[in-house]
């Protein structure tokens, strides 16, 4: 009598993780991806939680300014249209059916929020994970895509669109809720960080 063999599922593919540090920082006063918390680059602080969710870490930004980080950097060729330009570059750029992109200005990013991204991406049949804030706002710049969005995203970029939310019009979106809003407020300006960061530094 011949035994059953219980099937053995096949690990989920590596994801890859993209910071974009390619922001003007003009109200911030100072270059916020470089701007240190506790002796850390605040674009190291996120690139730190995105990497213990993803198989590598890629800035996207200006190779020759960002390069002294320590991590792999790549261009946003479409610099000047906003984050939609380093989003496209990294999905042209990776080779993993799904990427976690996330702003360097999110000094309260958890994995867990990360992790909850990259499971519904693998289960919720979209090509964009976006989250939703207590607020009601679509979350793009902390958000999972799936590769296969890319040329979406680029006939969008050479029609003339440039926000984020509208690039993307026409893939699959999946809007998970998520109930804190802490990890999703950004740094718009250096005096925002001592209010961000009260009771977790």
């Amino acid at each position: 009598m011949s035994k059953k063999t219980a099937a053995i599922e096949s690990p989920p593919a590596p994801a890859r993780g993209f910071v974009l540090v390619g922001g003007r920082s003009s109200r911030f006063g100072n270059d916020k991806a470089l701007h240190r918390i506790g002796g850390r680059p605040m674009a190291l602080r996120v690139a730190d939680v995105l990497g213990q969710v993803v198989e590598s870490v890629t800035l996207v930004g200006c190779p020759e300014k960002y390069r002294r980080l320590g991590l792999p950097v790549i261009a946003d060729k479409l610099d000047g249209i906003g984050p939609l330009g380093g989003i496209l570059a990294a999905l042209e750029e990776s080779d993993a059916e799904w990427n976690l992109i996330v702003a360097c200005d999110l000094p309260r990013i958890e994995r867990g929020v990360l992790e909850c991204l990259i499971h519904r991406a693998r289960s919720a049949g979209a090509d964009v994970v976006w989250p939703v804030t207590p607020d009601g706002r679509i979350q793009p710049l902390c958000a999972a895509y799936a590769k296969r969005a890319a040329g979406r995203a680029r006939s969008q970029v050479e029609r003339g669109v440039r926000k984020v939310a509208d690039a993307f019009c026409g893939c699959r979106i999946d809007k998970p809720a998520f109930a804190d809003q802490a990890p999703f407020r950004n740094a718009n300006r250096a005096s925002d960080l001592e209010s961000l960061l009260e009771d977790v530094l």
